[in-house]
């Protein structure tokens, strides 16, 4: 009987050993989404340009296990990205043109500005939806 004991205590820890890392790994990437979630959800296209600098590189900084929640984090640092370079670029273009009307060739340096602006936020606009439906996926997943 002794050994028998002893056999299930040896058998029920050997369990413990395979199971407990798949536990511990599917709480980290529970932590990991939380943590990648709640920072996205800080990037708000209408704070300020420092404001949304700092919560961009608060998430770009982010220690992430999951392959797939580094991709959701791409996917949205592309669009917050772009729609911050679009706009920064837009507002440079507009105190440009603000002032003494430009010389023809810095007025079609301008349009150039300003049509490749145009460009990125189309990029950062549809990164954006592809963010913000990852974002409810992995918060249906990981919930």
């Amino acid at each position: 009987m002794g050994y028998f004991v002893a056999f299930v205590i040896r058998f029920v820890g050997l369990i413990g050993l395979f199971v407990s890392p798949g536990c511990g790994s599917e709480k980290s990437a529970r932590d990991d989404a939380s943590a990648v979630l709640e920072a996205i959800s800080r990037l708000d296209p209408n704070a300020p340009v420092e404001t949304r600098r700092a919560a961009i590189n608060a998430v770009a900084a982010l220690p992430l296990q999951s392959q797939e929640l580094d991709a959701l984090r791409g996917v949205c640092l592309d669009a917050h990205r772009g729609l911050l370079e679009a706009e920064v670029t837009q507002n440079d273009v507009r105190q440009a043109l603000a002032g003494t009307p430009p010389a023809p060739e810095a007025l079609a340096a301008l349009q150039a500005r300003m049509q490749g602006a145009a460009r990125t936020l189309t990029l950062a606009q549809a990164a954006l939806t592809t963010c913000e439906n990852r974002s409810r996926e992995a918060t249906l997943r990981y919930r």
